[in-house]
């Protein structure tokens, strides 16, 4: 049975002056206005919501090798099985619904890359590049504007690689899967087609000056030009969660697409509580960033 929430999420100020932060850490303290919202359960409805109008969609898939917390075989074998999934499992037929221009069908991406995974736990982000912040992200924000975007995309691949790719139509979209089912902590996810202009503010990320990066964490970045966005409060905006997520529930998160007709709907998130679970077992999940391309388009 579906199950809504009133739940507080936490929103940058609409007069924020903030303009960078350390990492993600920083949410906390800049992620200041407190808004009690509905956030509706899709469950039993998944396929209302697709990435083209809602910039988020869930689907289902049976992982081989999940869950496992081995780095090498995460890359090794996870990666594989994932761009697979988006590549033939997944966007062949969610694509056909993305590309219904004037009754022509957009074909399926031509290449996806899984550039890098973070475990999300409630007790720290293992396995990251970047930030590795205690405990789940409390606040609205989405991954990368679009220069966020296209900076990742050059430091994920070589620079004529990028060039290239660049020039036809891409996509960075997050693969979102549990570890272990889904009670505490879950993910809201707002409709992207709800979000106004001026919602989201750009704040570009300093990790130079991060904490762990001044302790001489060596697998830190510090160095990738990343710009994520920051949601503002709207009224208009709707937000969205699937309760007792499973082991073969994966969620997709649009986080840029260089079409212009699909640019607006992406997946600004923020993990809640949901006070029925606060004591329940602590979340555990993957998320795989990927880069996807139409080398035709």
């Amino acid at each position: 049975m579906a199950k809504d929430v009133q739940a507080t999420l936490n929103f940058i100020p609409a007069d924020s002056a903030t303009r960078s932060m350390t990492g993600t850490a920083d949410f906390y303290s800049h992620a200041s206005e407190k808004r009690v919202v509905t956030i509706h359960d899709v469950r039993g409805r998944q396929d209302e919501f697709s990435l083209s109008n809602n910039g988020f969609q869930f689907t289902t898939h049976r992982s081989v090798y999940l869950p496992v917390l081995d780095p090498a075989v995460i890359k090794s074998e996870v990666y594989a099985e994932t761009a697979e999934l988006l590549k033939n499992k997944y966007l062949r037929p969610l694509f056909v619904l993305l590309g219904l221009r004037n009754g022509s069908v957009v074909p399926p991406p031509t290449h996806v890359k899984v550039a890098s995974h973070t475990i999300r736990s409630a007790l720290s982000d293992l396995n990251s590049e970047y930030t590795g912040t205690p405990g789940p992200a409390r606040a609205a924000h989405l991954d990368h504007t679009a220069a966020g975007a296209t900076n990742y995309l050059y430091e994920k691949l070589p620079s004529d690689d990028a060039s290239r790719l660049s020039r036809t139509r891409w996509a960075i979209i997050n693969v979102r899967r549990p570890m272990k089912p889904v009670r505490r902590d879950p993910l809201a996810i707002c409709d992207g087609s709800t979000l106004q202009e001026g919602d989201l503010l750009p704040i570009r990320m300093d990790y130079s000056a991060n904490a762990r990066a001044r302790g001489g964490n060596q697998r830190l970045k510090t160095t990738v030009g990343w710009e994520i966005a920051m949601a503002k409060y709207n009224e208009r905006q709707r937000w969205y969660y699937l309760s007792n997520m499973g082991l073969a529930d994966v969620l997709l998160m649009k986080i840029f697409d260089s079409a212009p007709a699909m640019a607006k709907a992406v997946a600004v998130h923020s993990s809640f509580e949901d006070l029925d679970e606060k004591d329940g077992e602590v979340r555990e999940s993957i998320e795989f960033r990927c880069l996807v391309f139409w080398e035709k388009e």
